[in-house]
């Protein structure tokens, strides 16, 4: 949208279609914390091809220090 010269009308159905998508992604991983009982788990989720719902755990940072995150 930034590189085009949009009318109103355009930009106001690009928001739209924006929050949409949001929503949807947002169903998606309710229905696959659902299906597979992910609730409470610590690790996270990611989606690979072919549709397969991998688990894996937030590695830490070594330079975490750099963004302030460590006193």
């Amino acid at each position: 949208m930034k590189y085009t010269k949009a009318s109103e009308e355009e930009r106001g159905k690009f928001v739209e279609l924006m929050y949409k998508a949001r929503a949807l992604e947002m169903i998606f991983w309710i229905a696959v914390h659902d299906e597979l009982q992910l609730w409470g788990h610590p690790e996270r989720c990611a989606l690979r091809i072919g549709w397969q719902v991998v688990e894996y755990k937030q590695v830490e940072s070594p330079f975490k220090f750099l963004f302030g995150n460590e006193q």
